[in-house]
């Protein structure tokens, strides 16, 4: 599921196209992000936490690629599944924020979605 869904955003946010990391980042040359999977409840029907952090030196370009990321995985109450990879997932914003990161002189900018996922098989 990890996997699928961190291909799903790449695939469909370029800014952030093999800027996407797992936990932390070293790269600090241009825009990045990284992401966090966490375990909420574990069924048929599974819940995990993705945290995603967008870093860069620019807040107005951390805000942009957050709307992006919320237009594309915070899905509206009515809206179906999506289906990426072997993962059929649905996904909805739950919380964020922003802060300066004194020590790489960084934007932090964070959001928070709660994604309900099931593998295909």
């Amino acid at each position: 599921m990890e996997i699928d869904i961190k291909n799903y955003i790449e695939d469909n946010i370029p800014t952030l196209k093999n800027k996407l990391f797992p936990l932390f980042t070293t790269e600090l040359d241009s825009l990045c992000a990284t992401y966090l999977f966490t375990p909420i409840r574990s069924d048929h029907l599974s819940e995990s936490q993705l945290e995603i952090k967008i870093i860069w030196s620019n807040y107005d370009e951390t805000q942009e690629v957050k709307q992006e990321l919320i237009a594309l995985l915070g899905f509206e109450e009515d809206e179906p599944y999506r289906v990426y990879g072997n993962t059929r997932f649905y996904s909805v914003l739950s919380g964020g924020g922003i802060l300066f990161n004194d020590a790489v002189q960084m934007y932090e900018n964070t959001v928070f979605f709660t994604i309900s996922h099931r593998r295909i098989r």
